[in-house]
């Protein structure tokens, strides 16, 4: 689904800008935070929840994600490129392990991460940001057009 992929890029994106860590007793930035690894996107929510059918409310937007693409990773580049990685399954075995999807910026207070996929930009509030998680979260309209204006989602990405 295209979403779940502009989801994933904008997790990626948004694990760079989480907040910042100490690291040999020096505050590392929440760019250089980004850029130290590879993001894998282990929770998706919205808030309120969005009914798919009559009476069936869903949270998790990760909850029908197919293997193949749950193991994929998002990588952020010094430059504000950033990066897919197939991970160790691949959905399409001709798909290339590694592709380029996109460029990521954080504003200077470093507290809103503003991804490009495929030409689409979303900025995301970065609620918090270690060297082990990324936490992301942004207007589900921003997302998806269907979703509702009044609910919120949150991206959770671990280090690889």
């Amino acid at each position: 689904m295209k979403i779940f992929q502009i989801l994933g890029l904008g997790l990626l994106a948004i694990s760079l800008t989480m907040g910042a860590c100490k690291k040999d007793d020096d505050t590392q930035s929440t760019s250089d935070i980004l850029i130290e690894g590879k993001w894998d996107l282990t929770a998706a929510t919205i808030n309120p929840g969005v009914e798919i059918f009559p009476g069936i409310v869903v949270n998790d937007l990760l909850i029908d994600e197919e293997p193949c693409d749950a193991d994929d990773l998002t990588i952020f580049n010094a430059d504000g490129s950033s990066a897919g990685d197939e991970g160790a399954t691949k959905c399409d075995p001709s798909d290339p392990q590694n592709y380029n999807n996109g460029t990521w910026s954080l504003s200077s207070d470093e507290k809103t991460l503003t991804i490009s996929i495929e030409g689409t930009l979303i900025a995301f509030i970065v609620k918090s940001a270690s060297s082990s998680k990324l936490v992301l979260e942004t207007a589900a309209d921003k997302l998806d057009s269907s979703f509702p204006a009044t609910s919120t989602v949150t991206f959770t990405f671990t280090k690889a």
